[in-house]
C-alpha cells in the first residue's frame, strides 16, 4: 500500500464525526511488511518485531515521540535489528524482554527501570 493510499485512509478518520462527536483518533503505523489502523489510547503494546517506518495520526498532539513514550512492554526483538534515532525514551516500561549480550544503545532507551514488573534475559 503506498503511502498516497495511507493519507486517503486516514483522511477519511478526519470527519467532525470521528473527531468532534465521537472524540475518537485514528493512528496508522507502518513498515515494509504491514499497516496497521488503531484507535489512539493511553497505553501502547507494541508487538511487531520493528519500531514503524511510517507514523501518521489524526490526532494533532499524537507523534512517533509520544508512541515511544507510552509504551508499557518491549522486547530486544523490536530494537536490535533496525537504527534506532538518539533521542528515543521509553520512561513507562513494566514489560522488558532482553536478548543477551545487551546492545549498548538500548540502555540509553531504558534508563529507567523502577516501574519494570516484568523482565525477561534471553542467553
Amino acid at each position: 500500500m503506498t503511502e498516497e493510499r495511507i493519507d486517503e485512509l486516514m483522511n477519511s478518520f478526519r470527519s467532525s464525526f470521528w473527531i468532534d462527536e465521537r472524540r475518537w483518533f485514528v493512528r496508522c503505523m507502518s513498515d515494509v511488511h504491514r499497516i496497521r489502523f488503531e484507535t489512539v489510547s493511553k497505553a501502547f503494546r507494541y508487538i511487531d518485531e520493528k519500531l514503524p517506518s511510517v507514523f501518521k495520526s489524526t490526532d494533532s498532539q499524537d507523534n512517533i515521540e509520544r508512541l515511544y513514550t507510552t509504551m508499557d512492554s518491549i522486547s530486544d526483538v523490536t530494537l536490535s535489528s533496525q537504527s534506532i534515532a538518539s533521542k528515543i525514551c521509553f520512561p513507562k516500561l513494566n514489560s522488558l524482554s532482553v536478548k543477551c549480550p545487551i546492545n549498548d544503545q538500548y540502555w540509553s532507551m531504558v534508563s529507567n527501570l523502577h516501574q519494570v514488573s516484568s523482565l525477561s534475559l534471553h542467553l
